[in-house]
Order: structure tokens, then sequence, then C-alpha cells
């Protein structure tokens, strides 16, 4: 599938102007799984003043062909990283 969202495809262009932008505020940061368009992991903090605070979260995304049209499938990553 990677070949077909490299190819600039409406997919890859979404992806990029959505997704693959700095996202270093508020603790999020997002980055390409294997250098591929369609394979993203993002790693975001916990609230302040909340009791997940202080914790790193990981969620796994996979982008499908067709997106927009259709939603990423997203896997949280259970566990608290601090």
């Amino acid at each position: 599938m990677a070949d077909n969202i490299l190819d600039g495809g409406l997919a890859f262009q979404r992806v990029k102007r959505e997704l693959l932008l700095p996202t270093d505020e508020d603790g999020i940061h997002l980055r390409m799984v294997d250098e591929s368009w369609d394979e993203l992991e993002a790693t975001f903090e916990g609230p302040r003043d909340s009791p997940f605070a202080g914790g790193k979260f990981v969620v796994s995304m996979k982008i499908p062909e067709v997106f927009p049209f259709a939603p990423p499938k997203v896997k949280l990553h259970v566990g608290f990283i601090s």
C-alpha cells in the first residue's frame, strides 16, 4: 500500500497536509514508521492536573488507501510510560 500513497494520491496529500505537520506543540509527537506514509505512530503526554499527568501514551495508525473517505485504524498501546 505504501507505493500507492507515495505516488502522491489523495491519501498521501491529505496525510501530509493534516497529519505530518510539526506537532511537538502540546506534547504530541507524530512520526512515520519505517519511512512509510501509511503507518504512523503518535506519542502524547497525559493532561496536566489529571491522574495521567507525567505519563506518555503511544498510538499507532494505519492509513487506508481511500483516506480521508475511510478512517485510519488506530491502536492504543496499553501501558503507562513515564
